[in-house]
Formats: C-alpha cells, sequence, structure tokens
C-alpha cells in the first residue's frame, strides 16, 4: 500500500509541475491562457510527435473517444485527478 501512496504523491507533484509550466506560460504571453494538452507534455518528455503520434498508432478497433478526450485534456488536471483519486483510495486509515 505504501507503494500506492508513493505513487499517488509523485502524480500529484507532477501535477504541479504541470500547472506552474501553463503559468509560466500565461505569463510569458501577456495574458492568455492556454492549458497543455497531455499529448504536448508526453511530446515534452519522450520527444516530439510521440503523445499525439501514440494515440494514432493503436488500431482502431482499440480507440475510444475517452483516450482522445484524455489525451486533449489539461496535463494537470488529467495527472492531478489521478494522483488525488490514488490517494484518497489508499489513505492510511486508523
Amino acid at each position: 500500500m505504501i507503494i500506492f501512496r508513493i505513487v499517488s504523491l509523485l502524480l500529484i507533484a507532477a501535477a504541479l509541475m504541470f500547472l506552474g509550466h501553463d503559468a509560466i506560460n500565461w505569463l510569458k504571453a501577456g495574458g492568455d491562457f492556454t492549458a497543455t494538452s497531455l499529448s504536448s507534455a508526453v511530446d515534452l518528455f519522450l520527444g516530439e510527435g510521440t503523445g499525439a503520434g501514440w494515440v494514432s498508432s493503436v488500431p482502431e478497433s482499440v480507440q475510444n473517444p475517452g483516450m482522445q478526450t484524455l489525451m486533449n485534456a489539461p496535463s494537470w488536471a488529467s495527472v492531478g485527478i489521478v494522483g488525488l483519486i490514488l490517494a484518497v483510495l489508499f489513505r492510511r486509515r486508523d
């Protein structure tokens, strides 16, 4: 159970880093807030074209609209929600 708590903390920390990245870009743009999608965040870490390319490389029989929606969602929300759910599920109980 401790492993899931550590994973949830890492996911929450990653979500805060993604939110900070979006905040810095917002300040650079002079007031136009555009959230970084999860596919763009994957591109930052794994190289250009891997985020959207990963979804398009999956066979059509396996693809679903939910995966495309998840990849287009803000990165901090996608990662943060999973981290919060894991934190609630695997919290320390008395």
